[in-house]
Parts: structure tokens; sequence; C-alpha cells
């Protein structure tokens, strides 16, 4: 018997007409497994309906399963992530924000990104913030600028067995921060919750740690590539996994300030969180949020925007071959 678990209905307007989403449906088959449906209008696809997950995950020609993500005001894609459905992967490039006045705690609504505009300390001299600005552009026009907050979080539905990668792009702004697990970045794992809240875990309950290794790789201009393993078949043992221990919860931020007392700003960019054995590429779009400016591939290098179906379809093709022109960030 399907169990209804969340339905959230979002009405969107923009120049390419209006549509229906249906943020987040989570059915529970009779195999007991969670999947996600849609009725995603896309109006770049002339209203055609689709019938896979939200965000628009297909099958490749293999019957795998593969999610694009959807810009939410315009429906241009912003990133690829192969073999993973919907629920288990995400990407936020940061260079543009929904600003959606109704529900101001996301950046991105229809595809799970919350704000994370609170701070894990009193007192700080300067309020928490969460903007996405000029400033803290990195591969596009913008990135995201968190001060004093938890920043950019998500939380993604698991598949027993699989191994997961968190990754995101870092510059401190102000403040001396150390970039650690617990001060501008951590996961962990969390249970289903039977009250179904937007995304249908208990906040506020017991949770698992991830035993996973934070790498940080110094890059120009004061960026830095962090990259945090995510072993949840090693970590959920099968007892939790039944007890409902299917799900991760991770934030980008500082919402310690600089750990000390005093304030700190970082820039993000970037954010990814996919299957070990899959691939991803980012897509940083125009001023009008519609075309590929800057696509940035698996190795985490811009490659050629006209060869990234080649590099994620394609297999033993390594995008560093297929554009080594393309400086690194």
């Amino acid at each position: 018997m399907i169990r209804k678990l969340l339905i959230l209905l979002v009405f969107t307007g923009c120049a390419a007409g209006v549509y229906l989403s249906v943020a987040f449906l989570f059915d529970r088959t009779s195999e007991g497994r969670l999947r996600v449906e849609t009725l995603y209008d896309r109006p770049d696809r002339g209203g055609e309906r689709g019938q896979n997950l939200v965000g628009g995950s297909d099958y490749d020609t293999l019957g795998r399963p593969f999610t694009e993500m959807y810009h939410p005001l315009t429906g241009a894609v912003t990133g690829i992530v192969t073999d993973a459905t919907f629920e288990e992967c995400g990407i936020l490039t940061g260079d543009y924000d929904e600003d959606n006045p109704e529900r101001p705690e996301y950046i991105d609504q229809e595809n799970g990104w919350s704000r994370g505009k609170a701070s894990a300390v009193p007192d700080l001299r300067t309020d928490p913030e969460v903007v996405v600005t000029g400033a803290a552009r990195h591969f596009g026009r913008k990135g995201i600028e968190v001060t004093n907050a938890f920043g950019p979080s998500r939380n993604f539905r698991l598949q027993q067995g699989r191994d997961y990668v968190l990754s995101l792009w870092m510059k401190v702004a102000s403040g001396r921060v150390p970039l650690e697990r617990g001060v501008v970045l951590d996961l962990d794992y969390r249970q289903l919750s039977p009250s179904s809240p937007d995304w249908p875990i208990w906040l506020d309950q017991k949770t698992l740690k991830c035993s996973g290794e934070l790498r940080v790789e110094k890059h120009r201009r004061g960026w830095h590539y962090l990259e945090l393993l995510v072993p949840a078949s090693r970590d959920i043992s099968a007892a939790e996994w039944a007890h409902g221990f299917r799900y991760a919860r991770m934030y980008a931020g500082v919402p310690q300030g600089d750990g000390k007392g005093g304030d700190a700003t970082v820039y993000i960019d970037d954010i990814r969180f996919r299957p070990v054995d899959s691939k991803s590429c980012s897509f940083f779009l125009d001023g009008k949020g519609r075309e590929r400016e800057t696509c940035v591939g698996p190795d985490n290098r811009e490659i050629d925007c006209d060869k990234v179906e080649r590099v994620l379809f394609e297999p033993d093709v390594d995008s560093s071959a297929v554009d080594s022109s393309v400086q690194n960030n």
C-alpha cells in the first residue's frame, strides 16, 4: 500500500510561463522503498510534464538513473549527477537565490536547499547572514556569503549500501577560521520521522556520526576545495537502517563565527553531494539564469560546456583530457 509521506505544492511564475511543481513527494512503495515523483511542468520544454523524479531525474541508455537540477525560476539545468536519484544527491552552484518572500528560509526551495540563517553561538557582534552576492563569486557571477551562520543546508535520502561524497569550494573572507569539520561544515545521519516535516527526518532526536575524513586543497586567490567522504555503508548498521537512519543532513558555513567568540565570514561555491561511484557537473549561468557560461566537470575543473555529455555518459572519458586548456580556480 502506497503511503504518502509528504506533498508540498509550490506555484511559481516566471517570464517563461507559470508552472506547478511538487517539490518533495515521498511515496513508500510495496517493496518498502521510498521514491520521489513529480508533476513538474518544465517551462523551458513547452510545459511538457515530467513523470520521473523531482529535479528532472531520468535514465541513461544503460537504465541507470541520473538527475538534473533545475534553476527554480527559469528551469535551466544547473547540474547533473549520474547514477543517482534526486533524493540522494544535490548541487547548489551558489550563483542564484530563489528569493521567495513567502519562504525566505530557503535559497532554493525547489531543490531543498535551506539558507541556514542561524548561529550556534549567542552574542556575536554581527547578526547571522546568508546572502548571494557578486563579492563571493568564484566559478560564476555570484557566490554565497555566510556570516556567523550555519549556511546552506540540505537533507538527503540515502540508499542502503552506498557511500557518498560532500564537496564544495570555500574562501575565508574575514576572521581566522580553521577549515575543519564542525567549524566550516559537517554532516551526520538522521532518523525517519513519523510526523513528516518538510523533509521527513527528526531534527531534535539522536543522530549518528559520520566517520569520514575532510580533505582540504589550497587553490588560487584564497579559495580552498573541501571534500568530505561519507562512508554511510560502514557508519549505519543494518539495525540502525531498519530503525529509520536513512538520511544525511549537512551544512556549510560558520555557525560559531571564528570559533573563539569573534565574527567570521566565508564565501561558498559549487556545493555537491553525490554517490562516490557517480559523476557530476555544475553549470554556472548568465545574468538571466538561462544560458551556460561556465561548466565545471567531475574533477572540479572548468570544462568545455559542449563536451559535458561526453564526459558524463561515455565510459572512461577523463574530463581533464577533454579540455586541458582551461585552468582550474
